[in-house]
């Protein structure tokens, strides 16, 4: 990551449908293309972004039960001959290597796993058969950092962040108040580490939270107070190249792109190139 006033793009992709959510009346967010076959087109798009320049992490967030779904289905109607397919574990670690296989063209490029399971299974506490501890760790091997949402850091057993530093692993978190990073922040000060960065929103509306409206988007105040505690924070919820100003003045150190690079047709590359020429420095 450059010392630059923006120095980072966090591409976070996560199940179109995640947990937790209720069924809402307004339309579904748009379907995220979060798993190997969505590679190609993925490094398409950063080979048009100045990646090398300002520093990239991609952020996956494999959805376990939906791989374990898919399978199962796929398993239920297949029939006696497909002994030799692939396991659940094979697709899991399919899953990650696919997206890790990106570092091999775009070598600054950082990789973060969200996925607590994937650690608890290097621990040997994993009791739902998706991997067993020497697939996990092999796993792990294949990326730079773990990404943490605010309540999965704050129950995060030590053993789990002790992991991740004699791992070497950035260690990054997601965030909606400066009340719960500072939380976030004491835990993982409990276990000598510090965030790489967090991540802050929501920003702006965004298809992706179709639940959320105007009074759920405070996060560029809270951009602006992490920037102040000193904290290196990304931007995220319904970043557009048209905002990247805003977010930037704001005191934001980087943005997140969610579904936004499918939807691109060069403007994300123009806009970040253009801010790397008027801020050199």
């Amino acid at each position: 990551i450059n010392a630059t006033p923006f120095r980072s793009l966090i591409l976070h992709l996560t199940p179109s449908n995640p947990p937790n959510v209720q069924p809402s009346s307004r339309p579904p967010p748009p379907p995220f293309p979060c798993d190997p076959s969505a590679v190609p087109s993925l490094r398409s798009w950063l080979s048009q972004a100045p990646v090398d320049s300002i520093g990239c992490t991609v952020v996956i967030r494999p959805e376990l039960e939906s791989l374990r779904r898919d399978y199962e289905g796929r398993g239920a109607s297949a029939s006696a001959s497909a002994a030799d397919a692939p396991s659940l574990s094979d697709e899991v670690a399919s899953y990650v290597s696919g997206f890790a296989s990106l570092k091999a063209s775009f070598p600054n490029l950082r990789m973060a796993v969200n996925s607590p399971t994937i650690v608890d299974a290097a621990l040997s506490r994993g009791d739902d058969g998706l991997f067993d501890k020497a697939l996990a760790a092999s796993l792990l091997e294949k990326v730079d950092g773990m990404h943490f949402k605010e309540t999965q850091l704050l129950s995060a057993p030590g053993s789990a962040l002790g992991l991740c530093r004699e791992r070497g692993l950035d260690v990054s978190l997601s965030t909606h108040s400066m009340h719960s990073y500072r939380r976030c922040e004491e835990v993982l000060e409990g276990e000598g580490l510090r965030p790489s960065f967090a991540l802050a929103g929501t920003c702006y509306l965004t298809g992706s939270h179709p639940e959320k409206d105007e009074r759920d988007c405070r996060g560029l105040e809270l951009v602006a107070d992490l920037a102040d505690a000193g904290c290196d924070v990304v931007a995220i919820g319904g970043i557009t190249p048209e905002r990247l100003g805003e977010v930037v003045n704001r005191g934001a150190d980087g943005v997140a792109i969610l579904s936004g690079w499918m939807e691109d047709n060069g403007e994300w590359g123009e806009a970040l190139t253009r801010h790397m020429e008027t801020h050199p420095t």
